[in-house]
């Protein structure tokens, strides 16, 4: 338990990073790999919401909060079907 949960801690301070020096694709690829590497990895979403109020467009403000729910939820039923072996 204490190992999954430092590493579930050092990999949303990578998240973190990556927000703040990244571009949006690498971005995305690093929530995905969360999403699929943690259980309930809500994270994703407030990174969402944390990318949307640093460089939300005047456009479509919640983009990337949706985008990253929309993994969240997608990725949560399909890791039911996929065995993952660790």
């Amino acid at each position: 338990m204490k190992k999954e949960f430092f590493g579930r801690i050092i990999y949303d301070i990578a998240l973190l990073a990556s927000i703040l020096f990244f571009p949006w694709w690498i971005i995305v690829m690093v929530v995905c790999v969360g999403v699929i590497l943690y259980e309930q990895y809500i994270e994703c979403v407030i990174a969402g919401v944390v990318i949307d109020m640093l460089y939300g467009t005047y456009l479509f403000p919640v983009i990337f909060t949706l985008s990253f729910f929309c993994i969240y939820a997608i990725f949560g039923k399909l890791k039911k079907y996929v065995r993952i072996y660790g």
